[in-house]
């Protein structure tokens, strides 16, 4: 199998560990009852969209195709479903411009807007309600889950092929010690 080949697979599966780890560290952060498939993640990239500038709802479809690179399955109709959702929540706020619709964030999303942000950078996230060592630690583990695809990235694409194998040892060995670590504390 070609370098390339192998390179591409790589950032395929670290590009889809990553999106793993921020739906985990969102859903941790922000717990909320199930809503349906996707509503969610449409749901935090409205706010995070709304958090840079308003927009109309045309607007934010078109910024959620384009930032998400359309892996995040948008229509028409889920973003107006949404809107709705946020507004009911008080998350946004919505001003006739001409002839449509602008959105933008109410002092509750922006809150919302900053909490998720935090969640997903390399900041902790204090929970006052989880006892020491529970949420934080699933927080901690996926934020440093989320630190190892970029590097693995970088020796697939650029390290030399001494650096991989090095590499490679160090994440059987890796392995291992994160199956011991399941198997003793099942």
């Amino acid at each position: 199998m070609a370098t390339s080949d192998i390179s591409n697979q790589l950032g395929s599966l670290l590009g889809e560990l990553g999106n793993l780890v921020k739906a985990k560290l969102s859903e941790q952060a922000n717990p909320k009852p199930p809503a349906g498939p996707d509503t969610d993640a449409v749901d935090a990239a409205i706010v995070a969209a709304l958090s840079l500038a308003e927009q109309n709802a045309k607007e934010l479809e078109n910024h959620l195709l384009a930032v998400s690179a359309g892996k995040l399955s948008v229509s028409a109709g889920a973003v107006h479903q949404g809107i709705e959702r946020l507004l009911a929540k008080g998350y946004l706020t919505s001003r006739l411009d001409v002839d449509r619709q602008v959105y933008g964030l109410s002092a509750e999303g922006k809150l919302f807007a900053s909490e998720f942000k935090k969640a997903v950078a390399d900041e902790p996230v204090e929970d006052a309600q989880e006892p020491a060592g529970s949420a934080g630690s699933q927080l901690d583990f996926y934020r440093e889950a989320s630190k190892l695809a970029p590097v693995m990235l970088d020796l697939a694409q650029t390290g030399s092929a001494a650096q991989r194998a090095e590499a490679g040892k160090l994440l059987q060995q890796l392995r291992h010690e994160l199956h011991t670590i399941l198997a003793n504390h099942s």
